[in-house]
């Protein structure tokens, strides 16, 4: 089966951002990985998973291990994303749709080497990353993503695409966080190409919108397409504040506040 990214990542597509707090490197690079459209063949035996605790965090699974087929696929999806009419996004910034792919694999084994990767079943039917509250990119991880970054950008690239990201101002995240306001930031979504369509979006989401509702804190994403965008107030995110990154589009930030257990009773 092929795979769908869903977003920051937008590489949300979802995002371009679990940041580097233990590498040495200035400019945050997250790469959102988003509702992309784009399927791509993906073989490999799928993941390892161990779901946790029931009276921990419900069915949530983490993802432990994935084979590197299916870490290409997923690369290979966002890569080569269709961005239709709206033509350009942050995947721009790269020189090919091979470099973004080689950035986005190089995402996804940070995501996957430090637990933040979870999906819906043991079947592997959707993936999602997200970093909860007082967790940190460990220095292997990192070491993971940079070796993503310097596979897919030289540093006069690095450095443009750096700037492009400061002219569009502090993201939602660097907001809360500078207010001290805890939150849930989703980095990835992606659902494989057979299980399109049936609804899997929203439960990979869910998996995030459950979390946050138990922690009573919100979660946000950013994505770099309007289309992408409209999806995810579909599913209940708002529309929190917009960023212009001139030639590489325009980032939206959204929002899912947590549902109260009133709230939550009564959707049922």
């Amino acid at each position: 089966p092929g795979w769908l990214p869903s977003d920051r990542v937008g590489f949300e597509p979802g995002g371009f951002r679990f940041a580097l707090q233990r590498a040495d490197f200035c400019a945050t690079l997250w790469l959102v990985l988003d509702n992309h459209h784009a399927a791509a063949g993906i073989g490999g035996t799928g993941p390892r998973v161990l779901r946790n605790m029931k009276k921990k965090r419900g069915r949530i699974m983490l993802v432990k291990e994935m084979d590197e087929a299916s870490i290409q696929a997923i690369g290979h999806a966002f890569g080569y994303y269709d961005y239709g009419p709206e033509k350009k996004g942050l995947i721009a910034c790269f020189r090919s749709p091979d470099a973004a792919a080689e950035y986005i694999c190089g995402f996804v084994r940070c995501v996957l080497a430090d637990g933040f990767l979870h999906t819906t079943s043991e079947r592997g039917e959707g993936y999602i990353a997200y970093k909860l509250p007082g967790q940190k990119v460990s220095f292997h991880a990192a070491r993971l993503l940079l070796q993503g970054i310097r596979r897919s950008m030289n540093l006069r690239e690095i450095i443009r695409f750096a700037k492009a990201i400061s002219q569009g101002g502090p993201s939602l995240e660097d907001v809360l966080k500078k207010e001290k306001k805890p939150c849930i930031y989703v980095g990835m979504v992606c659902v494989r190409e057979a299980y399109q369509g049936q609804g899997y979006m929203r439960k990979v989401m869910d998996l995030a919108f459950a979390e946050g509702d138990r922690l009573g804190i919100p979660v946000i994403l950013d994505t770099d397409a309007q289309s992408k965008c409209e999806k995810y107030q579909h599913l209940g995110m708002q529309l929190a504040a917009t960023r212009s990154f001139g030639e590489f589009g325009t980032m939206y930030d959204l929002i899912r506040y947590p549902k109260t257990e009133k709230e939550g009773a009564q959707n049922v």
